[in-house]
């Protein structure tokens, strides 16, 4: 590690809340799915992401175009899953508040006047 890094620990199981990223010339797709399929060994776990793109009706077909494969040991792949559950459930809780804050009823105004 350079000398002018330091090295920040974080608590086991905590996620950092802060992450520096550099500007680093690395190109990776992006890609759009709706699909996806799980497969398990005994050492590893696979993703493979896909797209529906198109169904026929009159022969109850789905053609499904995979994108993407992604393998990982099994103690990454809970790990992953992990993360993933705790990201999905502070944006449910965030978009829960903002929604209740949303359908609030707003206070009918004071009036100054008394009959």
């Amino acid at each position: 590690m350079p000398e002018n890094q330091e090295e920040q620990k974080q608590p086991e199981g905590e996620i950092p809340q802060k992450v520096k990223y550099e500007n680093i010339e690395v190109s990776y797709p992006t890609v759009y799915i709706n699909n996806a399929e799980f497969g398990t060994t005994e050492w590893d776990m696979s993703l493979t992401l896909s797209e529906i793109n198109k169904a026929d009706g009159e022969t109850a077909t789905i053609f499904i175009v995979p994108r993407v494969r992604i393998v990982m040991s099994i103690p990454s792949a809970l790990r992953f899953v992990e993360v993933m559950m705790r990201t999905l459930d502070t944006y449910r809780k965030t978009v829960t508040e903002q929604l209740e804050k949303q359908q609030q009823p707003s206070a009918p105004p004071k009036s100054d006047s008394t009959p």
